[in-house]
């Protein structure tokens, strides 16, 4: 048994290899077809670099309220990568007239 949330739940039940696969491959679909829906670009995960450089000027307090991990620097924009399900949330929030917005100083990198 565990406790999620303050209720006590079942352990959940373990999964084949061929079931994770299975399982995978929807949560891609849908991962691609949202960021369709939205013009943004699907990230593959398995083949995102971190520029460590950019990590270590943004607060990671941050980083961990907003859930993103920053991707690159355009001028004076930042492109981020988010879990669909963080971005769902933020874009249904700008499809009810809300706006996801977050002002933050960058420093800037090293240029030498």
């Amino acid at each position: 048994m565990a406790v999620m949330n303050g209720k006590v739940t079942a352990p959940p039940e373990a999964e084949t290899v061929e079931q994770a696969r299975e399982r995978l491959a929807r949560e891609r679909h849908a991962a691609e077809a949202f960021a369709e829906r939205y013009g943004l670009e699907f990230v593959d995960m398995t083949r995102f670099r971190i520029d460590n450089d950019l990590f270590r000027r943004i607060p990671f307090d941050l980083m961990l309220r907003y859930q993103f991990i920053p991707e690159a620097q355009h001028d004076g924009s930042l492109s981020v990568v988010m879990a669909e399900r963080v971005a769902q949330s933020a874009t249904r929030h700008a499809d009810q007239g809300g706006a996801a917005h977050a002002e933050q100083e960058i420093p800037p990198g090293d240029t030498g």
